[in-house]
């Protein structure tokens, strides 16, 4: 038994200011997943509000590793 080739995705990847998503999109430009979070600042190390680095890029792999694609 042979398992079928995977269709190749395009990932997009949307960080605004107050929400990040992540779009799973095929050849046909169709979104087959799609996932979001809210953005929370942290105190940049000179105490401007900054975006959590650390918590998108861990947000990003953990999604991406549960992707059903």
């Amino acid at each position: 038994m042979s398992a079928e080739p995977a269709t190749p995705l395009t990932l997009v990847i949307d960080i605004g200011k107050s929400q990040a998503k992540l779009l799973l999109v095929d050849g046909d430009g169709q979104v087959v997943e799609r996932h979001g979070r809210s953005n929370a600042s942290v105190a940049s190390p000179l105490g401007y509000p900054a975006l959590d680095l650390a918590g998108l890029g861990a947000w990003m792999q953990d999604t991406l590793a549960a992707s059903a694609h």
